[in-house]
């Protein structure tokens, strides 16, 4: 949604991007999911695994465009962290949190928490024994768990 302007990736007057406030490059390779965040810095002609990427330039998270000037002054609203967790993959993690409680103290209005939370694909690779010792009901091992966190 940047300007069309930044979309083009020889052109030296267009590498004026990189003055501009919270603009991101992403380096693609096409005909693939693959996305590169080259934090701000670029490469002409780059190839990987012999396909020429694709350079475009996007606002960076939690920033977006405000008409069409050029950089990303607008800021988006803050969702609640278990909202995020969810929807960066981390949806295993979330239940574990609801089926522990924890849930409620995450979602205060207004307070701003930063959670580490372990994708699905982490779970899936730590045995099963251990995620069945550490969230038994019977066990304490939870009310450990949510005792580590800062409120700032």
């Amino acid at each position: 949604m940047l300007l069309d302007k930044l979309q083009t990736r020889t052109s030296k007057a267009n590498i004026v991007w990189l003055n501009w406030p919270n603009t991101c490059a992403v380096e693609e390779v096409p005909g693939t999911n693959q996305k590169y965040w080259t934090e701000c810095k670029y490469w002409m002609n780059r190839e990987i695994c012999g396909v020429k990427t694709v350079l475009r330039y996007e606002c960076c998270e939690g920033f977006h465009q405000i008409g069409k000037n050029g950089g990303c002054f607008g800021v988006k609203p803050m969702t609640d962290v278990v909202k995020t967790a969810r929807d960066l993959g981390a949806t295993t993690f979330v239940d574990y949190l609801n089926e522990a409680g924890l849930t409620e103290r995450l979602t205060t209005p207004g307070e701003a928490i930063t959670l580490f939370a372990p994708t699905n694909e982490a779970f899936q690779v730590n045995t099963v024994f251990f995620f069945h010792l550490m969230l038994r009901k019977d066990s304490t091992n939870l009310g450990k768990i949510s005792l580590h966190f800062v409120k700032l």
